[in-house]
């Protein structure tokens, strides 16, 4: 019998984009990389990916919560945030959820995280096809709007946040806005399958050498 490889845990925090909507294999791009990760070291990991669509940075603290001290977590990824910055009915609207709360939020899930640990993961958020602004409406029918100057000024702050307590930002923003990002989306923010392919093996590549 062989023996058993060092075995690893991930837990993975976010929204609908990293729970595979639009994603024809149903597996987005979470899943994917889960698959290229098992074909490197066969039955080293588990991945547990609790995102939910609509899930803000709040949201993932909460979850993370009650994941944390219920099951044991080596690695912990998370790609959330494009929730927390819609501007409602035009593009002169506010953001809805102001930076010092979100830094707030974003400071105290890496407190949590910390001791429970082994590294925190965060990956960006990604750029959103700005001509559908508007196309999309909250539940009271107010009109969603994303905008890509906004997601990057959130990048850099969420970059900025997770290097001061320890944790590996992965930008995947510049290959997706780069490889020509309207083409790899679904609709104004969610990935096509040839956008979770990518995805994945973006990621892939950028975890190489760290877990």
């Amino acid at each position: 019998m062989s023996e058993r490889p060092n075995f690893k845990n991930i837990l993975f925090l976010g929204d609908s984009i990293s729970d595979g909507f639009y994603d024809s294999e149903g597996a987005g791009w979470v899943g994917r990389l889960e698959q290229l990760l098992h074909k490197d070291a066969p039955l080293m990991w588990g991945m547990q990916n609790v995102s939910v669509s609509g899930d803000r940075v709040v949201d993932a603290l909460y979850r993370l919560n009650g994941y944390l001290t219920t099951k044991d977590t080596d690695y912990l990824f998370v790609a959330v945030g494009v929730n927390d910055i819609f501007r409602y009915g035009s593009e002169d609207a506010p953001i809805s959820m102001a930076l010092e709360l979100r830094h707030d939020y974003w400071n105290r899930l890496f407190k949590l995280a910390k001791p429970f640990v082994e590294k925190v993961f965060v990956f960006s958020l990604l750029p959103v096809n700005e001509s559908l602004n508007g196309k999309f409406t909250d539940g009271f029918g107010t009109k969603l709007i994303s905008l890509n100057k906004d997601i990057v000024e959130y990048n850099s702050k969420i970059k900025e946040w997770a290097e001061e307590s320890g944790a590996v930002f992965i930008d995947l923003y510049s290959r997706f806005y780069n490889h020509g990002h309207e083409n790899l989306l679904f609709d104004d923010s969610h990935p096509n399958s040839d956008g979770h392919e990518l995805l994945a093996q973006w990621a892939y590549e950028e975890l190489k050498g760290k877990i």
